[in-house]
Order: structure tokens, then sequence, then C-alpha cells
């Protein structure tokens, strides 16, 4: 069903009232379907072939050497000292109560 609606017209151009009424209106559509469709195949599966081919091959050959280097290196002294030094500790005081008024949101239904 389809709403249509007319404007009243009036002697002067459109008017105030308007007549709206349900027309009924068809709507085609295609509705799919399956259909067998059997087709015959042919699977074709290629052989391997064997062939001889002569390629170089190259070996790469490691060697491994022993490297003994001297290294001079300054090595900090130790020198025996005392230091002082202030430490602060804090510490738990009196509680600080003060009454607060908590003013909290209302919800409400609006209907």
């Amino acid at each position: 069903m389809v709403t249509v609606c007319d404007p009243g017209y009036q002697q002067y151009g459109y008017g105030h009232e308007v007549h709206c009424k349900e027309v009924a209106q068809e709507t085609c559509y295609n509705a799919p379907e399956l259909k067998d469709d059997i087709q015959p195949q042919t699977l074709v599966v290629p052989e391997p072939t064997k062939v001889c081919v002569d390629k170089p091959l190259e070996v790469v050959r490691v060697s491994c050497e022993d490297i003994i280097a001297e290294k001079c290196i300054t090595v900090p002294e130790v020198e025996e000292a005392e230091e002082t030094h202030e430490v602060c500790r804090t510490e738990i005081g009196a509680p600080d109560c003060n009454p607060v008024v908590l003013d909290l949101p209302k919800e409400r239904c609006i209907e």
C-alpha cells in the first residue's frame, strides 16, 4: 500500500486541506532460481620430464684464525671515604576533618 496525498486547491492557489488515501501498488521482482547445469569436464595432469643438466657448483671455503691483540684500559681506583647525608622522614599527623555537602544529580523519566 502507498499513501498518496493531493493538496486541496482553492480559488487563489494552494489551500490548507490535504486529502490523502491509501492506494494499492503492484510490485514486481525477480525471484532467483537454481537450475542444474552439469557440464562435462576433463582433467589434464601434466607429467614431469627428467632432464639432466651439468651446472657448476661453487663451494665456499671458510678458514678460521685466532686473533690475539693486547689492549690497555684505565682501571678506576678505589678510594675509601665517608659521606654524611641528611635523611628526612614523613610522619602522619592528626586528621583534618571538614564537613562537606554533596549535591548529587537526580535522574527522572520524562514522558
